[in-house]
């Protein structure tokens, strides 16, 4: 018998007593009895969200009213389940309104006990029997989406129970744990008291002083358990000593002599600490150095590097991430198919969003439950997923110091929660160490004094870095990667792990020294060996065709020739960059290192280059699009100068969007000051009325189309749930983009003689100067260069396999570098606590106290809010939220008598009561009839909206009062079935909004466009019908004053066919339908309208009509910004967001909104073609590759850059060269560009 400390016994009253006294064992215990409160907490509270899921929230709309009377009359819910009335199901809101609330993936069933074995079963291999796979599909939820699990049994723990609505919610109020600790004394540890804890906690948790960490100080301070006594004497330097400790610290620690005293130490804390805890290592790190026969020492020498590498063991972090109590109940163990069928005339389809829904996770889980298993054991094999990120940064904006940390996070956790930087799901597992500047004073005695050549540095620094690799792949995690690791989870199982690297992510520069391909060279894809000269061909069928059957394998041939020329190198002393090893290396563009994941992890079977994904961020916002958005600047200064003022104008004039979706322009666009991947990201979105019109015809209307392509391309491209039908859209879009490119560098470039930029030209000055080193060259004049545009380069190239990385490894929000991004700003803070010197341990002994604070926290049972007031305003489960306040009232009268003459404000009450009669009709009379059924209730709405009964001489307005509102907030279900809030001000930009048009034409635009001038709500009596209950009590109901849009009767229809976007106008304000009012019930969400700068302002002399409208600075016309998030996007492809529920009941022709089948250039049997590629990316092994290799030995012989008079891309650039339109350049370089690179997760 084994117990969980790991002493084993032979007798079962041996075991007993031990169990009562083994403190591990009861640890654990505890630990797993608070965990399992909290879980039956979540599912009694997934249970509530169930029964309640169709109540819309608080609400005036008189359907919503009947709903929240009826769930009234409900028994109360301490009452027993069987005791409690029966839900009615059909209680729900008339179609065309109904919203529906984001629910969590389908329920699996409950897990029942084993059936006893049959006798004549007895015989049968009981590991063979277990290891039975079959197929478990989960009932199908409100959205259409059901989950298809490959098991042998229904799993124990199944994360997706525990999750609510309010993780589903951006915006929602974390619930707070009441579970108090078992023994707050000991959770307090090293701590002696609560007081002295709640200051430390603070301290290490608060780096920047600002207002919320001095209302935080505050709150410490003034609780009234806070005692200055407590921390008058507390040892504080003994306290962060014990936090920051590590396993492995060296005896000759310089913080070693600081605690001397341990009189805090107790071997029982201890024993739990290390029992859960990975700390940190330091290493020595050793390379071969060659010089070459012709130097003065020739022959390898080995360096070993002065400065420590820090890591961790990545068994020890996987163990302590899997073992967490607080994180494991969201950790998947079992891997599964999410599928979606949103009606029946629909087929049913795959969707593709999380990491443990991929066919690379089942794949790996598949491989892993067919391999043999260990002797004697029947554990549970659960497949780890391991992501990696590493990107150096700096870490000051003066100075030389910087930081290359690597982060690792887990495939098994959703990707909503690795987003999250509260989570603290992220794992820093080492700081890479660069290749030191004392390597010059080793290298320069053995070359002769004159200094290496920069390919040598360049070798070593390849060498150093997978040197480093090396120590991280240690032996126990090959060993663990061949035969798993037991580990104790947090439900008390023990189950067998398998970690498999699934993702490293990373800019160019680091992908060629991870994957070890010469930067930039004959074949410059880390993935495939596609020839640089053939990169144009973005779309085209012989790109496809290449592109699965060029991928880079790690087979006998790679190492083969990095084997030849390694000897030549080591043992025959040839230098790094002779001519003789261009024969080995240059057909696939290697260089001769050996590859720390091949030699560790390639016997097993591991290929390294399908673990380097693609990068958004930098490949596509800092690379595509940056370099396309230059040169239309160039274009424009090329037809004339004037052309940049006005488009620094017309992005000034661009109204924001959201709380930071579409961030307002403020600074010279065009000087390019200070912008991160971010800010081009709206540039990109919001660049079609912007250069609308910049440019003569025809390569206006080119642009444009470009433009089109190239936004809807990205939106497509940061989804976070895709299914086939929209990646069958977005690979028509890849060639679509890959086409317009193509005529934008051969047609429309050609036409203008386009010179760098100042700005280019005065970086290029400083270059120069800089190189030069005098400060005549530095004063030389210089003039700006001819500029082309260049699409053969290697981010261009990256667009094409965006598509089969989807379909291998789901949505890119996961793997994307802006996750490893974000991680830095920890690494930053962390920073400002040291004394700048020896940093990285510092930075070591940071991790491991906010590490352990956080387990102390959690064992306490403290959840940090993080929210403002503000959004806790709003439940996530409402529609809306408009305040109760009554202070800003206006007598209606006396409204109308001062405002008379305006347009807005004609029929002003007329129009109000006629809105408010049917709603107030439907409710009066449901709240006298109770038991009125949806159903008729449904009819009854129909009818009254159709017929507008003329009995608004019964609605009276107490005190002939409306109440005036500054804001409303709006939940929405979003296409990915989470909830998001947007806000409307009418007193800012953010004031339009879109509602769901009534027209039941399937050619018709399904939406309508409205600008809120008011929010109000007033209370209402009516006094009508004699067959309803009469009640004269007043009946709160909230209204907007709109102004409605019009889509324009003379513009081009918009949509995907005519790549436009659709156009709006204000109608005349003499018409009767100009302004109205509008239920706030209705409002699908808010909208981004674009003026239209080519047709300029409505009013030239800037005085409008309307006051309360605001008229004086209309434009003549607007664009509806289909692309200004990803949700927005998704409600233009009608019926194909999962969590728009709406559009799966009816159907749209509409070219503005449907995709045109037609136009595909994809159809369905290539897209199994091209799941039958993402199965070879998965298991290579084409054997057509040699022999197009051999066909290309020519080209690649001959190949050196794109073009020989280009400026863009250099000819033979290697590691120590740099590139400035592609961000080449040794790694160390590349962590300046990414410095000011601001990264945020929102829209």
């Amino acid at each position: 018998i084994v117990c969980q400390c790991g002493r084993s016994f032979q007798q079962d009253n041996a075991y007993s007593s031990h169990r009562r006294s083994c403190k591990k064992s009861n640890k654990r215990t505890r630990e797993l009895l608070e965990k399992s409160k909290e879980v039956y907490g979540r599912k009694k509270l997934r249970l509530q969200q169930r029964r309640d899921a169709n109540e819309p929230g608080p609400s005036d709309s008189t359907a919503q009213n009947q709903v929240r009377y009826c769930l009234a009359l409900q028994d109360k819910e301490d009452a027993p389940l069987a005791q409690r009335r029966p839900q009615r199901l059909n209680r729900l809101l008339p179609a065309r309104y109904r919203d529906e609330l984001p629910v969590a993936a389908p329920s699996l069933p409950p897990v029942l006990p084993p059936p006893p074995p049959c006798p004549d079963l007895n015989t049968a291999d009981p590991v063979a029997t277990a290891r039975q796979k079959r197929t478990l599909r989960t009932p199908r939820n409100l959205f259409g989406v059901v989950r298809q699990f490959f098991i042998d049994k229904i799993p124990a723990h199944d994360p997706d129970e525990c999750v609510t609505i309010e993780e589903l919610s951006s915006s929602a109020t974390p619930s707070a744990n009441s579970n108090p600790p078992p023994n707050p004394a000991k959770s307090l540890y090293p701590y002696p008291n609560k007081s002295s804890f709640n200051l430390g906690n603070w301290f290490w948790n608060g780096v920047q002083k600002s207002k919320r960490s001095f209302a935080e100080l505050v709150k410490v301070i003034s609780d009234p358990e806070f005692k200055p006594d407590d921390i008058a004497n507390t040892k504080w330097n003994e306290i962060d000593n014990i936090l920051g400790n590590n396993l492995n610290d060296r005896a000759n620690d310089n913080d070693a002599k600081d605690s001397n005293s341990t009189h805090l130490q107790s071997e029982d804390h201890e024993e739990d600490w290390m029992d859960e805890d990975a700390g940190w290592k330091t290493s020595k790190v050793k390379i071969s150095v060659p010089f070459h026969k012709r130097q003065a020492t020739p022959g390898p020498c080995d360096y070993t590097a002065e400065t420590d590498f820090h890591h961790r063991s990545l068994v020890d972090v996987l163990k302590e991430r899997i073992s967490d109590p607080h994180t494991g109940v969201h950790f998947h163990m079992e891997p599964y198919e999410l599928r979606w069928k949103p009606n029946e005339n629909h087929p049913e389809e795959r969707l593709h969003g999380e990491i443990y829904t991929s066919p690379e996770f089942l794949e790996a889980h598949r491989l892993v439950q067919e391999a043999p298993g260990e002797p004697g054991c029947d554990l549970q094999r659960v497949v780890a997923a391991l992501m990696f990120w590493s990107d150096g940064t700096h870490l000051t904006s003066f100075g030389v110091q910087r930081l290359w940390p690597l982060y690792m996070y887990l495939g098994n956790e959703s990707k909503y929660r690795r987003c999250k930087p509260t989570c603290n799901l992220c794992s820093h597992v080492a700081y890479f160490q660069y290749l030191p500047d004392q390597f010059k004073d080793f290298a320069n005695p053995r070359v002769g004094g004159k200094g290496a050549k920069p390919a040598l540095f360049a070798h070593c620094r390849r060498e150093f870095f997978h040197a480093q690799w090396g120590i991280l792949l240690d032996d126990d995690f090959i060993e663990a990667y061949k035969h798993g690791i037991v580990i104790m989870c947090f439900d008390g199982i023990r189950r067998r792990f398998y970690p498999r690297i699934l993702t490293y992510s990373a800019d160019y520069p680091e992908k060629v020294l991870i994957a070890l391909i010469k930067n930039m060279a004959a074949c410059p894809c880390p993935r495939c060996l596609i020839l640089l000269k053939r990169i144009g061909n973005l779309g085209m069928a012989l790109d496809r065709r290449q592109r699965s059957q060029l991928l880079r394998k790690d087979d006998v041939h790679r190492k083969t020739a990095i084997t030849s020329a390694r000897r030549l190198i080591y043992e025959k002393n040839y230098a790094v960059d002779s001519k003789t090893l261009e024969g080995l290396l240059q057909p696939q563009s290697l260089v001769p290192t050996v590859n720390a994941f091949s030699d560790r992890l390639g016997p097993l079977g591991f290929n390294f280059f399908l673990m380097l994904v693609i990068d958004l961020m930098h490949e596509f916002e800092l690379g595509v699009w940056k370099n396309l958005f230059i040169h239309l600047l160039r274009i424009l200064a090329a037809q004339d100068p004037q052309l940049i003022n006005q488009l620094d104008y017309r992005y000034r004039q661009m109204p924001s969007f959201g709380k930071d979706t579409i961030r307002k322009f403020v600074a010279n666009t065009s000087e390019l000051k200070k912008l991160a991947a971010r800010n081009f990201e709206d540039l990109l979105q919001c660049a079609i009325p912007v250069f609308d019109g910049l440019l003569p015809e025809p390569h206006n209307a080119a642009i444009l189309k470009l433009l089109f392509t190239a936004a809807h391309w990205h939106g497509l491209a940061k989804l976070r749930l895709h299914s086939d039908s929209t990646l069958l859209i977005m690979d028509d879009i890849t060639t679509s983009l890959g086409e317009v490119l193509r005529h934008f560098k051969d047609v429309i470039c050609p036409a203008y003689n386009t010179k760098e930029l100042p700005r280019e030209t005065k970086a290029r000055k400083r270059r120069k100067a800089h190189k030069a080193g005098s400060a005549r060259s530095q004063a030389t004049p210089t003039t700006a260069l001819l500029k082309s545009y260049n699409l053969e380069t290697y981010k261009n190239h990256s667009i094409g396999d965006t598509v089969d990385t989807i379909r291998r490894l789901g949505t890119t929000e996961s793997y994307c570098s802006r996750v490893g991004e974000l991680q830095h700003r920890t690494s930053k803070s962390g920073y400002l606590c040291t004394d700048r010197k020896l940093f990285e341990r510092q930075l070591t002994k940071i991790e491991r106290r906010v590490t352990r604070l956080r387990r102390i926290r959690h064992r306490l049972g403290i959840k940090p809010s993080r929210l403002s007031d503000d959004d806790r305003a709003t439940s996530p489960s409402a529609h809306h939220h408009i305040g109760k306040s009554e202070s800003l009232h206006m007598h209606i009268g006396t409204f109308i008598r001062e405002h008379a003459g305006d347009p807005a404000v004609q029929d002003f009450v007329p129009k109000l009561k006629d809105h408010l009669l049917p709603r107030v009709q439907v409710l009066w009379g449901q709240m006298s009839n109770t038991e009125h059924s949806s159903t008729a209730m449904d009819a009854s709405v129909e009818h009254l909206e159709s017929t507008a009964i003329p009995e608004t001489s019964h609605i009276f307005f107490k005190n002939d009062r409306l109440y005036r509102h500054n804001i409303m907030r709006v939940n929405y279900t979003t296409y990915d079935v989470r909830r998001k809030q947007d806000t409307i001000n009418p007193r800012t930009s953010h004031r339009d909004v879109m509602v769901l048009s009534d027209s039941q034409d399937e050619g018709d635009h399904p939406y309508l466009y409205a600008r809120v001038i008011g929010i109000f709500h007033t209370n209402v009596t009516y006094t009508g019908s004699r067959t309803m209950q009469v009640d004269y009590a007043p009946r709160r109901m909230e209204v907007l004053w709109v102004r409605w849009y019009e889509l324009d009767p003379k513009a081009t229809a918009g949509g995907w066919l005519s790549s436009r976007l659709d156009q709006l106008r204000f109608p005349p304000m003499d018409q009767p339908f100009s302004f109205g009012f509008l239920d706030p019930a209705d409002v699908i969400r808010a909208c981004h309208v674009m003026p239209k700068f080519r047709l300029g302002r409505r009013h030239e002399d800037g005085k409008g009509l309307s006051p309360c409208a605001s008229d004086s600075k209309d434009w003549s016309a607007y664009s509806v910004h289909r692309f200004v998030d990803r949700d927005m996007l998704m409600r233009f492809h009608w019926g194909l967001a999962v969590g728009h529920v709406y559009a799966h009941r009816s159907k749209r022709d509409n070219p503005s909104v449907s995709w045109p089948h037609n136009h595909r250039r994809t159809s369905a049997s290539e897209a199994t073609h091209n799941e039958s590629h993402n199965e070879s990316h998965t298991r290579p092994g084409d054997e057509n590759t040699a022999e197009v290799m051999q066909s290309q030995a020519q080209d690649i012989s001959n190949e050196g850059s794109d073009s020989e008079d280009s400026d863009v891309v250099p000819e033979e650039p290697d590691l120590a060269s740099s590139s400035d339109e592609e961000g080449g350049g040794t790694v160390q370089d590349q962590g300046d560009s990414d410095d000011d690179e601001e990264v945020g997760l929102e829209d």
